[in-house]
């Protein structure tokens, strides 16, 4: 069996042997040789950082020097002063000659070694704008608990030097969320989802993701803030992801204004030639994200309960806005395609407000998106050359028309029976094409 003690004991004894070895070059031909040492076996880092650890500050000084008139390389230096700094702690680089380089080294150089208040405090002393320190400075991955005080201290500055992404990823990946307050996190999450931020990292999926589902839950801002940041980090929100777009998804369902200042930035006039506005590509891939996909029903709140005066309203305010200005079919295909999401009860029916607006004879155009989206619902599917999938759901289609017409809603019975017959002309398209193929 594998001994994972003895491993530990001699990866241990190993790591040993490595320090002395460089220990002994060093010690015996001096640090050119250590960084020739390092080339040759293919691990520069690896031997710069163990070297680093048991330099003494006079030493450490004249390694920066060495570096800094090039006889050492600069990957060589700024790894045995990580290592340095881990074993010594930061203070300690104020017994060295980094100290008292020409500005533009020691920045270089302090920018690589990991952060902490600590080079924090030693940054403030050597480097007269520390400006030019935070817009490339070398940032952790995430702060724990009890590192509350320096992500407050590197969230202001990355923010005041424009880092907004390096400050989203931080955040996300962190465990001190109180410290940052909700009002922030927004300004935040703006400013690095629709400005320019310096320096060359991109947003982590992650980190955003954590920060909006944290975000959702602060229920002190409001419903239109929280749904601009998902509106904007949508592509981020898709349906593999933990968090949805929920606050998004709320206001389009409570507010049927939004919902058609969206079909107005995204559809012409019917009878228009062009759009009003012309939209940039991100955000035209995020109004059809929303509006080619739409899975909202109208009149459900926060916590999921739906609303029928609500609903009832939404409805008629769309429907009046969308004949006024002249996007009617547009608005309706999309508004019916939602109307297929709605949540069903034991006979597979929505709810009886949702029925009765489909059933109202005025509205063959919802009731044309209330097929299409239900039909587009299946997406990518196997193919049975039996076509039972498709028989079954025929079926099941023609038993809730059924139910729908003996409770009086004719015209919603008879779309359910469109779609039945949609699914019965599909099992038998894969039937005969099945067919032909074992002929040939």
């Amino acid at each position: 069996m594998f001994d994972k003690g003895n491993y530990a004991n001699r990866w241990k004894m190993l790591e040993d042997k490595k320090l002395s070895a460089v220990k002994e070059i060093f010690d015996e031909y001096g640090s050119e040789e250590v960084e020739r040492f390092g080339s040759a076996v293919k691990n520069v880092h690896d031997v710069a950082n163990k070297l680093g650890r048991f330099l003494k500050p006079n030493e450490m000084s004249s390694i920066i020097e060495k570096c800094f008139i090039g006889i050492l390389s600069k990957e060589f230096t700024i790894n045995c002063l990580i290592s340095f700094v881990y074993t010594q702690g930061a203070e300690k680089l104020l017994e060295t000659s980094l100290c008292h380089m020409k500005d533009e080294f020691t920045l270089e150089i302090l920018s690589k070694i990991p952060f902490s208040l600590q080079l924090l405090d030693v940054i403030n002393q050597v480097i007269d704008d520390d400006i030019a320190y935070w817009e490339k400075g070398a940032m952790p991955y995430g702060c724990c608990e009890d590192e509350a005080e320096e992500l407050k201290i590197i969230v202001e500055k990355l923010i005041a030097c424009k880092r907004y992404v390096t400050a989203v990823n931080i955040i996300g990946h962190s465990e001190c969320e109180a410290v940052i307050n909700a009002e922030c996190i927004y300004k935040l999450m703006k400013l690095a989802g629709t400005e320019e931020s310096i320096g060359g990292e991109t947003l982590d999926d992650y980190a955003v993701q954590k920060i909006i589902g944290w975000f959702q839950q602060q229920e002190d801002i409001d419903l239109e803030l929280r749904s601009d940041i998902e509106f904007i980090y949508l592509p981020m929100l898709d349906e593999y992801s933990e968090v949805r777009p929920r606050a998004l998804n709320t206001r389009l369902s409570l507010e049927p204004e939004y919902f058609c200042s969206l079909i107005e930035l995204f559809y012409k006039k019917r009878n228009g030639e062009k759009r009003e506005i012309e939209l940039n590509k991100s955000l035209s891939d995020r109004l059809c994200e929303i509006l080619f996909q739409f899975k909202v029903t109208p009149g459900i709140d926060w916590n999921g309960n739906f609303d029928a005066n609500r609903f009832d309203y939404w409805m008629k305010t769309v429907k009046t806005w969308s004949r006024d200005n002249d996007r009617y079919e547009a608005a309706m295909h999309t508004v019916g395609s939602g109307l297929s999401y709605a949540e069903l009860d034991e006979d597979k029916l929505p709810q009886t407000a949702v029925i009765e607006e489909l059933n109202r004879v005025e509205n063959d155009e919802l009731r044309r998106g209330y097929y299409l989206g239900t039909i587009n619902q299946r997406g990518a599917h196997w193919v049975d050359p039996e076509g039972k999938p498709e028989l079954e759901l025929a079926e099941d289609y023609e038993n809730r028309a059924n139910i729908a017409e003996s409770r009086g809603y004719s015209r919603y019975a008879g779309i359910l029976r469109v779609i039945a017959d949609e699914f019965k002309r599909e099992a038998k398209s894969n039937i005969l094409e099945a067919k032909n193929g074992d002929d040939e």
